[in-house]
């Protein structure tokens, strides 16, 4: 499921961070620069996204989800 989440603050702040999916009791932050209108009517559904899992670690930040597709997961997925 796509949840809205509090995007960090302060000068190393990340914006667009916004999201985050929820994948059975852990998260990724989702990278949302720009689609944040879009990515609205996902929010609390579940949901198929593709894309690309970048590992940020290395420059103080977490592993988040650059999307390339996203959709509304249908009963039988």
């Amino acid at each position: 499921m796509l949840r809205r989440r509090e995007p960090p603050r302060g000068p190393a702040g990340r914006a667009a961070l916004a999201y985050a999916l929820e994948l059975e009791g852990s998260y990724v932050d989702v990278y949302a620069a720009i689609v944040e209108a879009l990515l609205a009517r996902f929010l609390d559904h579940k949901i198929v996204a593709t894309g690309k899992l970048v590992d940020l670690g290395g420059e103080g930040f977490g592993k988040e989800l650059w999307l390339a597709s996203i959709r509304l997961s249908s009963d039988a997925e």
